[in-house]
């Protein structure tokens, strides 16, 4: 025992139990540092994804789940040091102006409410916010009431997505949603609000005044994770654990089933706004029949909302948001019996596009600044095979991200293509940009510049060493689009990446009508609506499953 930490238990500050706690967290603390020094062969006191798997086995050899293990060793330390001292100070403080909180009493150094957590103690704590949740430091409390809630304490994964341990993750989430309905810029945010930022807040605030049961929204969004960690979808696995836990709670069967509902569907929005076509009145429909009425719906949305600004500062931005709110309108408009007035930022064909069709050059390309970092870029051209895939590959050597793009093609097959793209590196898209491109298009066109072995040094050139990768996966199906083949790729993020997958589908001879690019974190997930050459959906077993092939070998290291 150290002498600070044996005088601090002989003064009766903290317990024989948290002076163990406090030997163990700093015997722990001191073998991981030297694992890392000795691992990465210099002085480096952050376990990045590079060493993670390392340092794991060095703890827990031989153990499938070492990573885990790790991550919650890690947490438990770090939580148990940040506890034990700050009940510490607050009780040398209290000494010293001679000033106890009636209201609760000190068990092992930390606080406790004087009365068992229930769910309805608990609501009341959730409404608070950041400084309610003080209260739960202790995870005891929630671990009697919340079944289920030890399996995600502490538990983390080799995930460049999420910022914190799920548990922690969940509880932000809570306090995101308080931000909400205070009419607070987001706890997450870093920077001075944007306009798109602005105008979310404001729609988000007004939303959550409507809602009918607030409280029921604060405990989707505590247990909207609490399924991680267990086999199978985390989102049903946890609406079934959320289910358990308010009916031996006491809630009524209308509150159960919409929390439930709440935590299985929390993904929902986000997949389908940045994987489907919003223009599509199908995608709508089916969305509006199942979530219902109205006010889950507006509790879906702030929970999106909430879940992804507590997830981590690339999870959530502008166009995400954009696309989300988007989603939200027009279902709501469905459900009400209304027609839809928001102002989309999504790809749609208008006059100005149309009018490029007009020009007398071979190849036209114009661009026009949107909202925050993004921009729109519209390209004309003959049509031709592949002619999507080069100028995918153009914006890639100028270091603009694809976004989204829609394609429309004549009757004298000229192709209009336009883009929702943002840059890669710069804060804004330049001038100067814009002309390199222009260049860089016709000599794409015209055969004047080899885009693959380009591509393949940009490739090599940003290839991320020592990150979190994402497996590569292909999922392809025809039941959510009348028209179209839905062509999901799921990969690692990667500059070029999109020009990759498109080469893929330009060997088989595949017509790209749409496509939506998203990241969350270290994963790119490209989705594009398919057809063949004479505008037929891809039904064949074989010819599906060529497409998956191809895509898989094109993004594979040897490709």
């Amino acid at each position: 025992m150290g002498t600070g930490q044996k005088t601090a238990s002989d003064m009766g500050l903290i317990s024989s139990v948290d002076v163990v706690n406090l030997e163990e967290a700093e015997d722990f603390l001191w073998q991981l540092r030297c694992h890392l020094h000795e691992l990465s062969g210099r002085g480096l006191d952050r376990l990045t994804f590079a060493f993670q798997d390392a340092v794991a086995n060095r703890f827990f050899p031989e153990k499938k789940d070492a990573l885990i293990l790790l991550g919650r060793r890690l947490y438990k330390s770090t939580r148990d040091v940040a506890r034990i001292t700050s009940s510490l100070f607050e009780q040398v403080e209290a000494d010293v102006l001679k000033k106890r909180t009636a209201t609760s009493g000190v068990y092992g150094g930390t606080k406790i409410p004087r009365e068992p957590l229930t769910l309805d103690t608990l609501v009341n704590i959730l409404r608070r916010g950041r400084e309610g949740l003080e209260e739960l430091e202790h995870p005891r409390d929630l671990e009697s009431l919340l079944p289920g809630w030890k399996d995600i304490a502490g538990l983390t994964f080799k995930d460049a997505n999420h910022r914190h341990p799920v548990d922690t993750h969940s509880f932000y989430t809570v306090v995101e949603l308080v931000d909400i309905a205070r009419g607070k810029p987001a706890s997450s945010r870093t920077h001075e609000e944007g306009a798109a930022e602005i105008i979310e807040k404001s729609l988000a605030s007004q939303i959550f005044i409507e809602i009918a049961h607030p409280h029921w929204l604060f405990l989707a969004g505590l247990l909207h994770d609490i399924g991680k960690g267990q086999s199978g979808s985390h989102s049903s696995t946890g609406a079934v654990i959320t289910s358990n836990i308010l009916k031996l709670g006491g809630m009524d069967r209308h509150a159960v089933e919409t929390i439930s509902f709440l935590v299985k569907h929390h993904l929902t929005l986000s997949h389908i706004s940045t994987r489907r076509d919003l223009n599509d009145t199908r995608v709508i429909d089916e969305l509006a029949s199942l979530v219902g009425d109205g006010d889950r719906l507006r509790m879906l949305y702030l929970l999106t909302i909430a879940d992804a600004r507590a997830t981590g500062p690339k999870t959530w931005n502008s166009w995400k948001s954009s696309l989300v709110r988007e989603l939200f309108l027009k279902t709501l408009a469905k459900l009400d019996g209304k027609i839809s007035q928001n102002d989309s930022i999504q790809v749609n064909f208008e006059e100005k596009h149309f009018d490029l069709l007009d020009s007398k050059r071979e190849v036209e390309v114009s661009f026009w600044p949107l909202t925050g970092e993004l921009g729109e870029l519209a390209v004309v051209a003959p049509d031709r095979p592949g002619l999507f895939n080069r100028i995918a590959g153009v914006l890639a050597l100028n270091h603009l991200n694809v976004l989204a793009s829609r394609i429309y093609t004549t009757d004298d097959s000229r192709a209009l293509e336009v883009f929702i793209v943002a840059a890669t590196f710069e804060p804004v898209i330049s001038d100067k940009i814009i002309d390199r491109i222009r260049k860089d298009i016709n000599s794409a066109l015209s055969g004047q510049m080899a885009l693959s072995y380009r591509m393949d040094e940009l490739s090599d050139r940003y290839k991320k060493k020592g990150g979190a990768s994402s497996p590569t996966r292909v999922v392809i199906e025809n039941d959510s689009s009348d028209d179209y083949t839905i062509v999901e790729v799921y990969a690692t993020d990667e500059i070029g990446l999109l020009y990759k997958a498109t080469s893929a589908l330009f060997e088989l001879n595949l017509d790209i009508h749409l496509a939506k690019i998203s990241t969350f974190g270290n994963e790119a997930i490209d989705v594009f609506y398919v057809c063949d050459l004479k505008g037929r959906k891809i039904t064949g077993k074989e010819e599906l499953g060529e497409i998956e092939k191809n895509i898989l070998f094109r993004l594979s290291p040897r490709s």
